[in-house]
């Protein structure tokens, strides 16, 4: 008899923990994605702006209206504009103008950009910026 009723409190104890686990889950994911999304359209209009601002050849690009949709908000657009001309300047200083064989005359604009996106310090930026975001969002 004990061990019936050892057998059904943890039956029932392991069938609560997956209900309580399941709703969490649910709530979760769509911010989780939300933001992942959120702050890849924000690091993509930096690099997108810091190629632009390098004078790399961008034609029908598509990704500045996508990153648009996603981010929602001219104030942020600003910011990624700012931050990718900003960003511009320093690796058009920084990259060396290749000399000798088919690249001569030639920098290294785009892996400088693209450096950049991936650095922890424009990921900073960018969950610093959401946050600010998300905080805004929920004063109006």
């Amino acid at each position: 008899m004990k061990r019936k009723s050892i057998l059904i409190i943890l039956c029932i104890s392991f069938l609560l923990s997956c209900k309580t686990s399941s709703k969490f889950n649910r709530n979760d994911i769509p911010r989780d994605k939300e933001k992942k999304e959120w702050i890849f359209a924000f690091k993509a209009q930096v690099f997108y702006e810091c190629l632009k601002n390098n004078n790399v050849m961008i034609e029908e690009d598509a990704s500045p209206s996508l990153n648009f949709q996603v981010l929602g908000d001219f104030n942020v657009l600003s910011k990624t504009n700012a931050i990718g001309k900003n960003y511009s300047k320093i690796i058009n200083d920084r990259a060396t103008w290749l000399k000798g064989g088919d690249l001569e005359g030639y920098k290294a604009i785009t892996n400088g950009c693209l450096f950049f996106f991936e650095s922890k310090e424009l990921d900073s930026i960018a969950n610093s910026e959401y946050r600010n975001m998300k905080s805004n969002s929920k004063k109006n």
